[in-house]
């Protein structure tokens, strides 16, 4: 898998996870994903060995607005900015063709701006089993157990989890 320019290569003993940390297939990778790799690097020869290959989607859910025009998908709050050069698209012909109320699997990087993405790949999901945002934290109100990522409210009042840090 190349990566950043790096080409890594996928031992028998290298762990895939997908973003909740559930097992995957090496042919489950696809172009346009963002992953994160743990493992060593050769820079003089941008070669590299990956113990651990986690992907690591943006953002995950139902699509609430669509700017076609400004060539862009909203998801839980998200922005999600795509280019028909530079986005992969899977499950539809087009960017264009995603509507309101589609669900949306979002890679790409953070942008500047809070609640945005620069989507390196958008793909159209049958239903949104889990949702999943990525983004800075902007409030957290502890007492009420409520935060701002991005630009979307999470309420965790209920969780029975402890978050975890990446």
């Amino acid at each position: 898998v190349s990566v950043n320019g790096v080409n890594f290569s996928i031992e028998p003993a290298t762990t895939l996870l997908d973003g909740v940390g559930r097992p995957l297939a090496p042919d489950a990778l696809r172009l346009g994903q963002w992953v994160e790799i743990s493992g060593q690097v050769n820079d003089v020869q941008a070669l590299g060995i990956a113990n651990k290959i986690q992907v690591r989607n943006s953002v995950r859910g139902t699509v609430s607005a669509v700017d076609g025009g400004g060539a862009t998908v909203t998801v839980l709050q998200t922005a999600a900015r795509y280019s028909d050069k530079t986005t992969v698209v899977d499950g539809i012909d087009s960017a264009v063709a995603l509507g309101v109320g589609d669900v949306v699997e979002v890679h790409g990087p953070l942008g500047a701006a809070a609640g945005t993405v620069q989507a390196t790949r958008l793909e159209l999901l049958a239903s949104a089993q889990n949702i999943e945002l990525r983004g800075r934290v902007s409030a957290v109100d502890i007492v009420r157990r409520r935060a701002v990522v991005g630009r979307q409210p999470v309420d965790f009042s209920q969780a029975t989890q402890t978050l975890r840090q990446t």
